[in-house]
C-alpha cells in the first residue's frame, strides 16, 4: 500500500499535477469532477491502474466526494469495457474454433453462481479489475449481474481514495502520515484473503464438477 502512495507522489510530481490540485481545491471548478470522471472512464477502458486513480480522486476532492467520482468514474469505465467485450471481442472469438472453446469452458465454470463470483472476483486483490471488465464481458455473464457486482468495488476504492487525501496533507504540510495507521487496511486486506480463498474454492468444485470431455478416437 505505501508502494501506491509513492507511485501516485511519483506520478503528480512526474506531470506535474500539484499545481492542478491546488486550482482545482482553491477555485472549486464546476468542471473538474465532470473531467475527472470522464478520464477515469477511459483510463478504465484503456486498462490504467485504478488504484492511481483513486490516489488521485483522495487528492483532488478527499474522501467523500473522491470515492463517490472515482465510484461513478469506474462503473463507467467498467460498463464499457464489458460492452466492447461483449460485443466486439466476445463474438470475434467465437469465430475461432480454439478460442470458443476456451470461452465456452468459461462460460460453463461460472454460469451457475455468476452473481457471488462477480462479487469475490471484485474484491479478491489478485484478480486485475480492469481486466476483469473485459474478461466478464467476454463470458456470459449477465449485464444486471456484473453491474450488481459494482458494489464490491467500494471498500478498494476507499482505501485507496483514502491514500490520495494523506498524500495531499503531505504534499500540503510536508507532515509524514503513514498509510498503514488505522484498522481499515487490515480490515480491508482480511475482507480481500476472504475473498480470494472462497472464489478459489467455488472455482474448484465448479470445475471438478464439470462433465469430462471424452478423448478423441
Amino acid at each position: 500500500m505505501a508502494s501506491g502512495i509513492a507511485a501516485g507522489t511519483a506520478l503528480f510530481s512526474a506531470f506535474g499535477l500539484a499545481p492542478f490540485l491546488a486550482f482545482a481545491g482553491e477555485t472549486g471548478q464546476p468542471w473538474t469532477p465532470a473531467l475527472f470522471i470522464a478520464g477515469y472512464a477511459l483510463a478504465v477502458v484503456a486498462l490504467a491502474p485504478a488504484g492511481l486513480l483513486a490516489i488521485a480522486a483522495g487528492a483532488l476532492f478527499g474522501v467523500p466526494h473522491g470515492v463517490l467520482y472515482s465510484f461513478v468514474g469506474g462503473a463507467v469505465g467498467s460498463t464499457a469495457a464489458f460492452l466492447v467485450a461483449r460485443h466486439l471481442i466476445r463474438p470475434a472469438l467465437a469465430r475461432r474454433q480454439p478460442c470458443y472453446a476456451s470461452v465456452a469452458a468459461l462460460d460453463r465454470a461460472i454460469e451457475k453462481r455468476e452473481r457471488i463470483l462477480v462479487i469475490l472476483m471484485r474484491l479478491s486483490p489478485v484478480v486485475p479489475s480492469n481486466l476483469l471488465n473485459y474478461g466478464l464481458g467476454i463470458s456470459r455473464v449477465s449485464l444486471t449481474n456484473y453491474m450488481l457486482g459494482f458494489v464490491a468495488m467500494l471498500p478498494g476504492s476507499l482505501l485507496w481514495v483514502s491514500y490520495g487525501s494523506l498524500l495531499r496533507i503531505m504534499m500540503a504540510t510536508g507532515r509524514e502520515v503513514s498509510p498503514t495507521d488505522g484498522p481499515a487496511p487490515i480490515a480491508l486486506l482480511v475482507v480481500g484473503v476472504a475473498a480470494t480463498t472462497a472464489l478459489l474454492s467455488i472455482l474448484t468444485r465448479t470445475i471438478r464438477g464439470m462433465p469430462r470431455e471424452a478423448p478423441a478416437s
